[in-house]
């Protein structure tokens, strides 16, 4: 699922999901922190991941890129500019909490 902690105790944290063929996913991560929820739906038409991250940490999320520079990308609904990295749509500085991200393929 591509949680993986860039700082001690998970107080930043890297979720970078790499689908491959997979359409759904979900796990669940206990840390020192709190617990991170990530789950994903893959479709051609777009890729949606939910993630949760615990108090007193920061994140950087990655997503799929596949159509690149005709990709759309949201959070939480409304539009977003992501930095292009290799195959992905990085966002940094992520703040705790909830959020919907999604990349629509046009």
């Amino acid at each position: 699922m591509g949680v993986e902690p860039l700082s001690p105790a998970f107080s930043s944290i890297q979720i970078k999901p790499q689908p491959g063929a997979l359409n759904t996913a979900e796990l669940q991560l206990s840390t020192l922190r709190g617990r991170i929820k990530v789950a994903f739906t893959n479709t051609p038409e777009q890729f949606l991941l939910l993630t949760t991250t615990p108090p007193n940490s920061t994140g950087m999320v990655y997503l799929p890129r596949r159509r690149m520079a005709n990709d759309r990308i949201l959070k939480n609904g409304r539009a977003i500019k992501a930095i292009p990295e290799g195959k992905f749509w990085k966002i940094a500085d992520i703040e705790p909490g909830s959020y919907t991200w999604e990349v629509k393929y046009l």
